[in-house]
């Protein structure tokens, strides 16, 4: 089985996704490597539903005690990002965006 990867926007169907946490680090001139330390990857894929709109799952490796990794897009913004940010990352924000998508394609 082979693996095709590509970049694009927005979250992957399937692939991984680079976070860029806001904060500080992303005011004109301050050097692109303060703005690279804060960061995050993270799995997703999005579910394709017929009858609803679709959904975007996410794997975060600090979600593996309470969920086995696995979360949906609400409880990774709503609830993870705000615990991660707050413990890891105090000058942040709490905005965030993604900045590389990678699609993997199985064959």
């Amino acid at each position: 089985m082979g693996l095709n990867a590509r970049v694009q926007d927005g979250w992957p169907k399937f692939g991984l996704a680079r976070i860029q946490w806001e904060g500080p680090w992303l005011k004109a001139g301050v050097p692109i490597a303060a703005r690279y330390r804060q960061t995050h990857w993270v799995a997703a894929q999005i579910l394709e539903h017929r009858d609803r709109a679709d959904e975007v799952r996410i794997f975060d490796v600090n979600a593996i005690r309470e969920t086995g990794g696995i979360v949906t897009l609400a409880q990774w913004s709503e609830q993870l990002v705000p615990w991660l940010t707050k413990n890891y990352v105090p000058r942040a924000d709490g905005g965030w965006h993604i900045t590389h998508a990678i699609e993997v394609e199985r064959s």
